[in-house]
């Protein structure tokens, strides 16, 4: 069975815990969080009810080319697929400062060339051209043909918007199926971008590149706006707006929540020590307990390794990432965050 027992990789399980804050890693404990909650949350997109409704705003998707709802997931698996939204109901243009949060799995080696997986903005032909350009917009790229990871806006520029962007780079390419969460915020004197809770850098905005310019033509998700360029090929998991820029508490408190909401720590009779280093994961059985199996979960719930048979010392063969960790005894059972590093 691919996810969680009772659909742990979606907001519909609710544990009756209190909130763990400290998760054990080899070093300590993982960074200083803080919960961005809902007052600033202006937009939303879960896709746990098997549509595209925008839990929060009110800009619903729209599916094209044969784009799917499926297991909780948009899914685009070929070319011509997307989400379109309203740019006018988003209004990009409004805010003074946006934060764009992103939950994905890309399409293994699906997207080698140019790609977005996000775009606010427009889409003309320069100046005597037949092929839209993408200009007075912002967006992200998970992958594209130089082989970065880049999140951009640029605006003023119809004839060659690429020239005037304000950006900033990421290596490598998020193109390897594995799961990702990017974040990116733009205020009135940069643009800023995390990946996986870590910040990478900002950019300071020059010339006409401001929110305010961004132009409400378009929103889409999986679809940039080069009418050249391919879609973009994999799954999201959770696609969210704010209204403010987080700050990196903020960041911090997203990436380690997952894209699962009410999932941090079940305790137990037994609750064993767990941490992780060198790629392995180390299980200390503190009680007398009969430990029978040991499951790994990614951020969105989904099983990537499991055994029946215990050992104290696990090589998972996973990512660099956060995981949930969940082991069985007798009769009961343990649950914790953990990163593998």
């Amino acid at each position: 069975m691919s996810n969680l027992n009772f659909n742990l990789m979606k907001t519909n399980l609710l544990f009756t815990i209190a909130l763990c804050l400290v998760f054990s890693v080899v070093t300590g404990s993982l960074s200083a969080q803080t919960d961005p909650g809902t007052d600033n949350l202006t937009h939303l997109w879960t896709f746990n009810d098997g549509t595209t409704t925008d839990e929060v705003g009110g800009a619903n998707g729209v599916l094209v080319g044969g784009a799917d709802v499926f297991d909780g997931d948009l899914v685009t698996s070929d070319t011509g697929q997307w989400m379109e939204m309203s740019g006018i109901v988003i209004s990009m243009n409004a805010y003074t400062e946006v934060t764009v949060a992103v939950w994905f799995t890309s399409k293994p080696l699906g997207n080698p060339a140019w790609s977005m997986l996000w775009y606010f903005g427009g889409s003309e032909p320069a100046t005597g051209g037949d092929v839209a350009l993408g200009s007075n917009g912002v967006f992200f790229q998970p992958a594209r043909n130089d082989d970065k990871t880049r999140t951009a806006i640029s605006c003023g520029d119809i004839e060659t918007p690429w020239s005037t962007e304000t950006g900033v780079d990421y290596l490598p390419e998020l193109d390897s199926g594995n799961l990702n969460h990017a974040v990116t915020y733009v205020n009135a004197t940069e643009i800023g971008l995390y990946i996986n809770g870590e910040f990478i850098g900002s950019a300071a905005l020059e010339g006409d590149n401001s929110l305010v310019n961004v132009k409400t033509d378009f929103a889409w998700l999986g679809r940039g706006g080069y009418a050249g360029d391919d879609n973009w090929q994999g799954n999201v998991h959770e696609f969210s707006i704010y209204d403010k820029a987080l700050s990196a508490d903020e960041v911090t408190f997203l990436y380690q929540r997952g894209a699962i909401t009410g999932i941090d720590e079940i305790k137990s009779s037994f609750n064993p020590r767990i941490y992780s280093a060198n790629g392995l994961v180390y299980i200390e059985n503190l009680g007398s307990h009969n430990l029978n199996s040991v499951e790994i979960y990614d951020m969105v719930g989904k099983l990537v390794y499991k055994t029946n048979v215990f050992s104290e010392i696990i090589n998972p063969n996973l990512p660099e990432n956060l995981y949930i960790v969940r082991i069985q005894s007798d009769n009961d059972t343990y649950q914790t965050k953990i990163s593998i590093r």
